[in-house]
């Protein structure tokens, strides 16, 4: 009898002993699922987070086309240079290509420069991630009598606490502008959402130079005296007048 109840118990306990071993294994594998899926929310997390950051530091950026206006008809056709790769940017990750195109009529003609990104991001050295990004787009003409010239800068950045972007024009010549289409616009700032890449025209109004207002100061009989003249009369009555220079450009 002794016998009997001995062996009973030697099973029973072999029974407990199996039993505590698979709720172990149980346990374990519960636990490893844990794991796995902790592991597998926080790449998830991660992807997501990078995926973003990489929205965010992409900058701001838009399918750009140069542009030039002419108010009059031309007597002669003649060829515009857009150059956008020059040593004044900054903090740009795209800046666009080099482009020609040919001037034959009055009003607008655009060439198309490409993408044009801005860089929000530390990297290579530089400090984009704080520094502003200027872009700059020139101008050029062959074929004239006069050759034309001249140069917008630009200034790309995200509006604090908007998701918005912005162009704003910080130099250029008369008559220059940013706008949303080829009609003028007349305006010096363009925004957009972030996220979209639009299509953007930088504007440059040739004869607009050439009937740029010049600042000639004249004595009371009307002859012209030198800007920068050291010693004038007492007597002397200066007057600034505004002239006009005369368009080369129309016909």
């Amino acid at each position: 009898m002794a016998s009997v109840l001995q062996l009973r118990l030697f099973f029973l306990g072999r029974n407990i002993k199996h039993q505590d071993i698979k709720a172990s294994r149980h346990q374990d594998i519960k636990t490893s699922l844990k794991v796995v899926t902790l592991r597998t929310l926080t790449i998830a997390s991660l992807i997501t987070f990078l995926g973003h950051l990489d929205v965010a530091l992409a900058g701001a950026g838009a399918q750009v086309h140069a542009c030039v206006h002419l108010s009059n008809s031309v007597k002669d056709p003649f060829i515009v240079n857009f150059d956008p790769n020059n040593g004044a940017n900054q903090c740009m990750n795209e800046v666009g290509n080099y482009k020609s195109v040919t001037v034959s009529s009055a009003g607008i003609t655009c060439a198309e420069i490409g993408y044009v990104e801005a860089k929000f991001s530390t990297s290579g050295g530089n400090l984009c991630a704080t520094d502003p990004s200027y872009w700059n787009i020139g101008y050029s003409t062959e074929k004239l009598k006069i050759p034309k010239s001249g140069n917008i800068k630009s200034r790309w950045r995200k509006q604090w606490g908007s998701p918005v972007n912005e162009i704003t024009l910080k130099e250029g010549p008369p008559g220059d502008m940013v706008c949303g289409s080829e009609p003028l616009c007349y305006s010096q700032i363009f925004t957009w959402d972030e996220g979209t890449a639009p299509n953007v025209y930088f504007i440059f109004q040739p004869d607009k130079q050439d009937s740029a207002y010049i600042e000639v100061e004249y004595k009371e009989d009307s002859s012209p005296i030198k800007e920068h003249t050291s010693e004038r009369a007492p007597q002397v009555v200066l007057n600034r007048r505004r002239m006009k220079k005369k368009s080369n450009i129309a016909a």
